[in-house]
């Protein structure tokens, strides 16, 4: 692991991107060194997350109960990027959402037509799913079968919950679908997507190279990062980290 100074790089550049679990956020609680990141950056922070079963705002308010100060704006999600996605690639579809009501919700407040039984779907967006079950695997499976096109909100296998615990991630249902309809070509919104990337960067008007993105994953934060030209800061306990975690990448300056 590095022993680099990171704090006067994070002051200074223009745009601090930053993942959400495992980062800012360790199961219920704000994760250690979080506050003192948000002291540095101020309004420069920007959280990207592949959340797709909470709203920003909803987000901001979990964020404000672990005493992290954190608007909507301030917040770029893979579910509500999927949702304007599908409004100017797909907005006449059938959508099928295999994921969290929010989710469902977003599609219907953005007038678009949201799947029920016995409809064709146009497309199948698949996100986190606490009710996914056979039954939603089945009728995702047939649509598929059928023509429809598959949107992922993100391929995250898992994500961590905190003491040394994850829990299942959209990637882990993705593994089961296309299990059923083998290597079917789909969509994916978020991270290491470059488009949340793009759309933290356009908040603060930011350019790539004067932006840094602080993650936990090399594989969705450390490759989206690095293809939109962003440097990447990775913590935690790989070998390739440069601080096994927040705290510690920040405590680096003292």
């Amino acid at each position: 692991m590095s022993k680099t100074t990171w704090a006067p790089e994070i002051a200074d550049c223009s745009a601090v991107l930053a993942d959400m679990d495992g980062v800012l956020v360790l199961g219920a609680n704000a994760a250690p060194g979080a506050g003192a990141l948000l002291q540095l950056a101020g309004e420069k922070l920007v959280v990207v997350t592949n959340e797709s079963a909470r709203s920003s705002l909803e987000l901001s308010c979990d964020f404000r109960d672990r005493g992290l100060a954190i608007s909507p704006e301030q917040i770029v999600t893979a579910g509500e990027r999927a949702i304007e996605e599908l409004k100017l690639k797909a907005r006449d579809a059938c959508i099928m959402v295999r994921g969290a009501p929010i989710l469902q919700s977003m599609v219907t407040s953005a007038d678009l037509r949201l799947w029920s039984s016995g409809d064709k779907a146009d497309v199948v967006l698949l996100g986190r799913d606490p009710n996914f079950g056979p039954d939603a695997l089945v009728e995702a499976t047939r649509a598929i079968e059928d023509g429809a096109q598959l949107w992922v909100t993100n391929t995250d296998l898992r994500h961590p919950v905190g003491n040394g615990r994850y829990t299942y991630q959209t990637g882990a249902l993705l593994a089961a679908l296309r299990a059923c309809v083998g290597d079917v070509p789909m969509t994916v919104v978020g991270k290491p997507s470059p488009g949340l990337f793009h759309d933290a960067l356009r908040l603060l008007d930011a350019r790539p190279q004067d932006a840094i993105m602080i993650g936990d994953n090399p594989v969705t934060d450390g490759l989206g990062a690095k293809a939109s030209g962003i440097r990447f800061i990775e913590i935690g306990n790989s070998h390739t980290a440069d601080a096994i975690s927040l705290d510690a990448l920040l405590a680096s300056a003292n």
